[in-house]
């Protein structure tokens, strides 16, 4: 269907088009599916109407007739013709559609291939319908004397809307032939019209009511949520065929132009004018000037230079509108597409009928001249009458109404290529255009498109609507429309170019694009001063009311010469508007050569005052290249450049021209670059496959991973896809090509829409769709904002580039009260784009595609915090894409002092996405990019739009809220708990245990649902004991459904889990941790032995308060190592080490005020509607306002956060748990064990409750195997604590496995009791647990790995910068309130040792004194001692590179300012230096500057006489002699080029006297040369005695180098190693030959210290000195 579909539209003409086409088939509404004519008449019949009214007189209803088939005849005749039926349309028909239906349907019968008619059809668009005319030709006239009136009614009030068919014209009584096919045809069309009319309008309803719910959420600006089926970029002659074509059968297009849209009198007229209609690219100086959519556009690139159009029509408006058919030598190329000769003449014909081609009649003056001038001068010359797309028709027939755009006949006032001002065009925007606005196509002009891509979201993803097309069109870096077909008809540059673009963001393409660029072989050339009656100037308004038709100059060009050579010559007539003066000597050069630019001066001159004095023209060459251009993308500046093809016939043209100015007698410019073009070809050539061309011959964009592979929905049909030169004026040759490729373009269309189920919906007819900046809505608030970030992404280097841009169109409706509820405001939302900087993942940059930013998004979880995410999808010119994500995170911390550090640092995660059907593991990188403060500054100074001050209103008032109101958004409040985990939780068993001090504890265990089938094995799995942290419940958690001790059942462990004393759920009692490791674990372990046998392993997990109690049970001997199977602790271990906030709070004398205000009842009730005593609220209260990095609206949160510092980030936490663990959980919290978990902090490690060290000094207890894991975002205890842990049981126990894990993004708790905790912390703790497993059965006989003391000596924590999100403010209230509280102090000498100073004696304290002071004092000699190592090896390394001379002395300071310091190589360089610019200044003071001036004295007659001898200023050889007295002239000989010497100028006098030569100086250059002489003098002088002054210091024992000989070695740096010979002994043994070794004394390096300076060079050393000074 889709194929027959295409045919009938393929040469379907316009509105108003006057051609008549014989046609020779019917042709049905080209949407529409064939019917049965007889089925069709059987079941519908045109309803009886009574009595119709209307505005045109309707008359009564008319009478069946049974041989029109269903169409009812009128009885009689009315004044308005014959009615040949009536049909009454349902009430809801948009009428609109109906009319755009019929007359599409009257269009196709024009050119249709099914309804063979006897006499040719004319069809109209007439206000209420179409109309089909019946013409006929005879005597050289074609008339319509009758023709059919298909209308459509409005309803009234007396009846609804009906159709209408009448019979008209002088003939209107006689059935014209083929009339009762004509009707049946009418009525299929009318009953699929009445369909399509009606559901468009239910269908319409129901997308727009989808459209307003979620317009708010996915429409973005600039694009205005428009998609569309087809989107033709490019309005020349490709884009607008192709425009047209689609237009008419009912698809839903878009044409978007660069350029605006021009009138004929917006055109230039004067030299002013054009030059603001220009502009101009010098890609060879990097410079460009004039407005971006000028309509004339020029290129200049080294040697070459190229002009093109830009508007609403392309080329169309200001080319010569020559339309020539394609030579067969082009269509003879190898390169040409054989495809295209199948219809190629069609095409031509179709494409010729719609520019509506027509030849002058009359031969102008230019067209005389230059054909007698032709005749001879070239072999086997060819003259042709030029057809144009020009109007010559004096008048439209009265008769026939202009139904195209109106437009005027010829002037022949030859200013066609500066635009016809005139209106007497037919360029592409008055026929094809014209006919797709009237077929429903939008025009958006003023938009370039920069480049499209495949839609990255997919096609027809559900809930998005402007992301369901194939393809996006980006209009900028931000704002694009989709749609499912993209036509790329933008010029061969144009084109090419986003191709380019394209690729670089992914588009795979042929490596052939750029390739087989052409220029037409064009070459201009210009010739002036021709007294010849040319008349090749255009005329202004008042010349051509003065101007008969014949004499003006006519059409730009109106004949053209085809020499046999190849090459075709036309002469085109200068417009008006262009400035001469760059034809005459600016862009030409004059042959033969010569000054000629004052030529062009004076030729303007005597245009303007009306000097005719001499004619001009243009000659324009074209022919054959070789098609073997260039065209390039230069990716540092994003611009094209292109390279011409080679000319082999550009000697011929030159030639011609020649002969043909000399014919002329004028003079010839030629263009002073090798190539320039107007008629620019390829770049993106139609091919068989990928390796020979960019697209196939349909126009079709080769994808070239496969030879077959398309892009599908990706077309090129403009004069890129000419694969080579053609020879003449390639305008019709384009426009061929362009119907060639619509004919499968309008197919393609069809069949994908009809396989997608969508019915081809008419689009709306608007007789002004043309649009400028459409997608640029200015209602509405826009801020475009410029950001750069730098940073480091997975430890490479970093830098992002964005582009923001905020629309919103409500920001109005947005008020205060959605501001108190913490509502994103519109303004700080928007779209991203920009480019990313990568090099270590990509070597190009990395454009984003598609990018969102919000700046104040607000988490419900956490209300007082603001963040602002950024969401990047980028793509790289491999193919490959990634997102980069990132947040800035603010929260109300220190009161804003953290806020500059928060607002300027992106934390990002880097992704790379994965190709679809691929298994690899993803590129998976993070890291953090910071905004600088001159980078913040610019991004405020580039700030846009007419809603940048609201938006920076808005920001500020977002910070305000965050840092100083500290307001929050959202709350925890509304949630409501369920009950839905809890019902599912595995059945336990609780066991009450009594201890060895006598309390009852409780043990809860879950035994394996495998537990019976287990029994049968040899052996089971170990059990599994969890030690909670201090009164919370880390483990058993009934709203989560993947708890720890869920993952564990499924992993077929029986678990138990400690309550100890200090849970919530205990009594009050005043234990300590202490007391938890002492009795609680040993009792819980005995317990399990109890149970599975004393043989039996344990494997513990413990957290925080857990993890130290375990700690101190298996170092304090509580409990023996062999029962432990494994051991795994989060966020604890023997050592302790807090947080700056942390480490402050418990410095404080916080803890014995809380155990004081608490009393003998250390429990503190959290529940805020809990009652407690006064004391217990002031306590609440004095815990809320303690400062957190995390603030929450829950009060019992607060209080705990206050107490511990933030256990978890809120971020980590689920709703339902938050409210669990604070309602439910930990209601209340024991606090008789903060004074013994205060010691443990302060000391940093695990202490006894009296504060004494009774653990670390037992590392032989510790024989288990170790997991100790850290949160990467602790803001409690720091990842130093796992660090010091692993590394001491590495020391201590390395025969044992030890692991540590540091998870990023976890804080304290939320390790446990987070969202995402069993994907990123579970599988480190069930892994450990595995191979523990197997290393007790012996499954693993690997040895086991042994650690080197001096590798973890070596070692730092590369997680050290992690877990405290304190910063020097942090630091600096520790030692303040130190200072100030006099908290005891305490010397930590190791980690086994502390000394107290408040037990010291005074005696004690002495000693100390005494001997640190001893220690620092040998530190820092051995730190000298390096120190002088040190520059011994650096100087070895540097004689060896022998870059500089080992004894030279050190530098000296210079005692000239602003010099460096003085070496004895930079002073041999002042030397010379100064020695140089004094003979300079002395040789131009004394020889050049008075050689121009020299006097000769002379005694004549006992009168001295002065001859100056001065130099000619026009010419260098001649000189002139001036004779002068002390009185009076005496003499003045004027000896011109005869003096070649002195000699000879004495002679010239004739004398014998006595005479003296003097040199005569300016007294000015005297002054400066002496100054300068003596200031460089005295410098050097100054300089000199400085470094005398200087080596009178330097060490006399080592000359200043601070160094001398090693003694031992000889300077050499090794020694001999000779075996003793001793001459008692007998031995037989033979003597070795001797050995080297390093000197011992030199330690190699063949210098040691001078003792007399101690390295430093100078007689008296000082110990500070720099050069061994101990500190930096």
């Amino acid at each position: 269907m889709a194929s027959a579909i295409t045919q009938l539209i393929l040469y379907s003409t316009c509105d108003t088009s006057h051609l008549q086409l014989r046609l020779s088939s019917p042709s049905p509404l080209p949407f529409l599916p064939p019917t049965s004519t007889a089925s069709a008449a059987g079941k519908t019949r045109f309803p009886m109407l009574p009595q119709l009214y209307s505005h045109r007189n309707i008359l009564a209803a008319p009478k069946a007739n049974p041989e029109n088939d269903g169409i009812v005849a009128a009885d009689n005749d009315g004044e308005d013709g014959v009615s040949l039926g009536t049909l009454k349309l349902p009430g809801n028909t948009d009428l609109q559609r109906f009319e755009i239906l019929l007359f599409q349907w009257a269009n196709s019968l024009c050119q249709g291939a099914n309804l063979p008619l006897p006499v040719p059809l004319k069809v109209d668009k007439i206000p209420g319908g179409a109309r089909l005319g019946f013409t006929t030709v005879g005597n050289g006239k074609t008339e319509v004397l009758v023709y059919i009136d298909c209308l459509v009614f409005p309803a009234t009030s007396a009846s609804g809307p009906i159709f209408r068919a009448i019979r008209n014209g002088p003939l209107k009584d006689v059935s014209p032939p083929g009339e009762p096919r004509i009707m049946r045809s009418l009525l299929q069309a009318l009953q699929k019209s009445v369909q399509i009319a009606t559901s468009w309008v239910a269908y319409s309803g129901i997308k727009m009511k989808k459209i307003e719910k979620q317009a708010e959420v996915e429409k973005r600006p600039g694009d205005g949520g428009d998609d569309y089926d087809a989107i033709v970029v490019g309005s020349g002659y490709g884009g607008s065929v192709a425009a047209c074509r689609m237009s008419m059968v009912g698809i839903k297009v878009c044409l978007i132009e660069k350029g605006r849209r021009w009138k004929a009198e917006d055109f230039p007229t004067d030299s002013w004018k054009i030059m603001s209609t220009a502009r101009y690219e010098n890609q060879n100086l990097g410079i460009s000037f004039g407005p971006t959519d000028a309509l004339f556009q020029v290129y200049e690139q080294k040697d070459s230079l190229a002009a093109v159009a830009c508007g609403l029509g392309g080329g169309s408006l200001v080319n010569a509108g020559v339309m020539l058919p394609t030579p067969i030598r082009a269509r003879r190329s190898p390169k040409w597409p054989k495809e295209w000769e199948r219809d190629w003449d069609d095409c031509e014909a179709s494409a010729a009928a719609m520019l509506r081609i027509q030849s002058s009649s009359v031969k102008f003056p230019i067209a005389k001249v230059m054909g007698e001038l032709a005749e001879g001068e070239f072999e086997r010359n060819t003259e042709s009458s030029l057809k144009l797309s020009v109007n010559f028709d004096a008048e439209e027939p009265p008769s026939n109404p202009p139904k195209l755009q109106q437009i005027n006949s010829c002037f022949a006032c030859g200013n066609c290529i500066a635009g016809c001002p005139y209106n007497a065009k037919n360029s592409t925007d008055k026929n094809y255009i014209f006919s797709a606005i009237q077929a429903g196509c939008t025009i958006r002009t003023e938009c370039q498109v920069q480049y499209v891509i495949k839609n990255p979201y997919g096609v027809g993803q559900q809930g998005r609507i402007s992301r369901k097309r194939r393809w996006c069109v980006y209009l900028n870096e931000i704002d694009y429309i989709t749609s499912d077909f993209v036509i790329l008809s933008a010029g061969v540059l144009g084109t090419t170019e986003m191709l380019f673009q394209s690729q670089m963001r992914g588009l795979r393409l042929s490596d052939t694009l750029g390739s087989g660029f052409s220029c037409n072989g064009n070459t201009i050339a210009y010739v002036a001063g021709s007294p010849a009656p040319l008349n090749g100037y255009g005329l202004s308004r008042k010349q051509i009311s003065e101007i008969t038709f014949q004499d003006r100059p006519g059409p730009s060009i109106s004949l053209s010469h085809t020499s046999s050579l190849g090459f075709t010559i036309q002469s085109a007539i200068l417009p008006r508007a262009y400035p001469y003066l760059l034809f005459e000597g600016i862009a030409t050069y004059k042959s033969p050569t010569g000054y000629c630019f004052f030529h062009g001066i004076v030729d303007k001159l005597r245009h303007i005052i009306g000097l005719n004095l001499s004619q001009s023209i243009i000659l324009n060459a074209m022919g054959y290249d070789e098609s073997d251009g260039k065209i390039m993308l230069e990716k540092d500046t994003d611009k094209i450049c292109f390279h011409p093809p080679h000319d082999p016939l550009l000697p011929q043209k030159i030639k011609a021209f020649q002969k043909l100015s000399k014919k002329l007698g004028g003079i010839l410019f030629m263009s002073r670059y090798r190539s320039t073009a107007v008629h620019l070809l390829g770049g993106c050539n139609a091919s068989s496959d990928s390796s020979g061309g960019v697209c196939n011959h349909k126009g079709q964009v080769f994808d070239p991973n496969t030879p077959a592979t398309l892009h599908a929905g990706l077309y090129v049909c403009d004069a890129s896809l000419i694969p080579c030169s053609v020879g003449i004026n390639p305008s019709l040759t384009i426009a061929t090509a362009a119907e060639h490729t619509s004919r499968y373009l309008v197919q393609d269309i069809l069949e994908f829409k009809s396989k997608n189920s969508t019915s081809v919906v008419p689009a709306d007819q608007n007789q002004c769709a043309v649009t400028d900046k459409s997608l640029e809505n200015d209602h509405g608030a826009t801020v475009l904002i410029k950001e750069t970030m730098r940073g480091y992404v997975g430890g490479m280097p970093c830098t992002v580039h964005l582009k923001m841009k905020i629309h919103s169109q409500n920001h109005k409706s947005f008020d205060k009260q959605n501001w108190f509820v913490g509502e994103s405001h519109p303004l700080l939302r928007g779209k991203v784009g920009g480019y990313v900087v990568f090099r270590a993942i990509e070597k190009d940059k990395l454009h984003v595609i598609d990018g969102e930013m919000d700046l104040c998004v607000v988490d419900c979880r956490t209300p007082y915090a603001q963040y602002m995410h950024y969401r990047l999808l980028l793509a790289a010119s491999s193919g490959s894409r990634y997102i980069l994500e990132g947040k800035k995170i603010m929260n109300p911390y220190y009161f804003a002092l953290y806020a500059w550090r928060e607002t300027t640092t992106l934390y990002v995660t880097f992704n790379k996405v994965a190709p679809s059907g691929s298994i690899d593991t993803l590129l998976n990188l993070k890291g953090e990019l910071t905004v600088s403060f001159i980078d913040l500054l610019k991004c405020f100074i580039s700030l846009k739009g007419n809603g940048r001050g609201r938006f920076m209103h808005l920001l500020l008032q977002t910070f305000l809220r965050t840092y100083i109101l500290q307001m929050p958004r959202g709350t925890h409040k509304n949630f409501i708990a369920t009950d839905s985990y809890n019902k599912s939780y595995p059945s336990s068993t609780i066991n009450d245990i009594r201890t060895e001090d006598g309390y009852i504890i409780r043990c809860r265990q879950w035994k394996n649902a495998r537990y019976s089938l287990l029994l049968n094995r040899e052996r089971l799995l170990n059990p599994i004991l969890l030690l909670n942290g201090y009164s919370t419940e880390n483990y058993w958690l009934p709203t989560e459904p993947h708890d720890l001790v869920r993952t564990l059942l499924e992993e077929g462990l029986e678990v138990w889990l400690l309550q100890t004393r200090l849970h919530p759920l205990n009594p009050a009692n005043d234990a300590t941790i202490e007391d938890i490791g002492k009795y609680d674990i040993p009792a819980a372990i005995g317990k399990i032995l109890e149970v599975h046998g004393p043989r039996t392993k344990i494997h513990v997990v413990a957290h925080c308060v857990g993890g130290l109690a375990i700690h101190i049970a298996l170092m304090g001997g509580h409990i023996s190592a062999t029962h432990i199977a494994s051991l795994s602790c989060t966020n604890s271990s023997m050592f302790f080490k807090l947080t700056s906030l942390a480490t402050i709070k418990m410095w404080l004398p916080l803890v014995p005020i809380s155990m004081a205000l608490l009393g003998k009842k250390k429990v503190l009730h959290l529940l805020e509607k809990s009652k407690g005593s006064s004391r217990h609220r002031l306590l609440k209260y004095i815990a809320q306002c303690l400062p957190r990095y995390e603030r929450c609206t829950s009060k019992e949160c607060e209080v705990f956060s206050g107490i511990f510092g933030n256990t978890f980030w809120h971020e980590n936490v689920g709703p339902a748990m938050h409210h669990w663990l604070n309602k439910q959980s930990s209601t209340k919290l024991p606090m008789s064990a903060f004074p013994h978990l205060r010691k443990i902090c302060n000391s940093g490690y695990i202490v006894d409750s009296n504060g004494h060290n009774s653990f670390l000094i037992h590392p032989e207890r510790m024989a288990i195997s170790t997991l100790y894991i850290s949160g990467g975002r602790s803001l409690l205890v720091t990842p130093e604590t796992s660090y010091l842990a692993n590394k001491y049981m590495k020391l201590h126990q390395p025969g044992f496995r030890h692991e540590r894990a540091v998870v990023d993004g976890f804080g304290h708790s939320d390790l446990l009791i987070g969202e995402k905790s069993r994907e990123k912390v579970f599988p480190h703790i069930v892994s450990h647990i595995r191979l523990a497993e197997q290393e007790g059965n012996d499954l693993t006989n690997s040895p086991r790995k042994k650690y080197s003391k001096a590798a973890l000596d070596w070692g730092d924590d590369p997680y050290k910068e992690y877990g405290d999100s304190g910063c020097w403010f942090s630091a600096l209230a520790i030692i303040l309130l130190v200072l100030l509280l006099h908290v005891n102090f305490c010397i930590i000498e190791g980690p086994e040792t502390v000394q107290d100073f408040v037990q010291m004696q005074l005696q004690e304290i002495q000693d100390n004194i005494r001997s640190r002071r001893n220690k620092i004092f040998l530190l820092m000699e051995e730190v000298r001692r390096l120190r002088v190592q040190q520059r011994i090896k650096e100087l070895k390394v540097v004689d060896e590179s022998g870059e500089e001379d080992a004894d030279e002395m050190p530098e000296m300071p210079s005692s000239i300012p602003f010099l460096p310091h003085v070496t004895p190589k930079t002073l041999r360089q002042l030397y010379l230096t100064s020695f140089s610019f004094v003979s300079g200044v002395i040789i131009f003071g004394g020889l050049i500057a008075p050689t121009n001036s020299l006097k000769i004295v002379l005694v004549h007659m006992g009168v001295i006489v002065n001859v100056r001898w001065e130099q000619d200023v026009c010419c260098s050889k001649s000189f002139k002699c001036v004779v002068k007295s002390c009185s009076k002239h005496l003499l003045s000989l004027d000896v011109g080029t005869k003096i070649r010497s002195w000699g000879h100028l004495i002679r010239g006098f004739h004398t014998q006297h006595a005479f003296a030569i003097a040199v005569e100086v300016d007294p000015i250059v005297a002054s400066f040369a002496g100054g300068a002489v003596g200031v460089i003098s005295a410098l050097m002088l100054i300089e000199a005695n400085n470094v005398e002054q200087q080596e009178k210091k330097r060490c006399k024992y080592c000359h200043g180098t601070g160094y001398l000989a090693c003694a031992r070695c000889s300077a050499s740096g090794v020694c001999l190693s000779i075996d003793p010979i001793s001459l008692s002994s007998a031995s037989d043994r033979p003597l070795r030959a001797p050995t080297t070794q390093r000197c011992p004394n030199c330690s190699g390096a063949g210098k040691v210290m001078c003792p007399t300076c101690l390295c430093t060079g100078v007689m008296m050393a000082s110990e500070h000195d720099p050069r061994f000074d101990p500190f930096d």
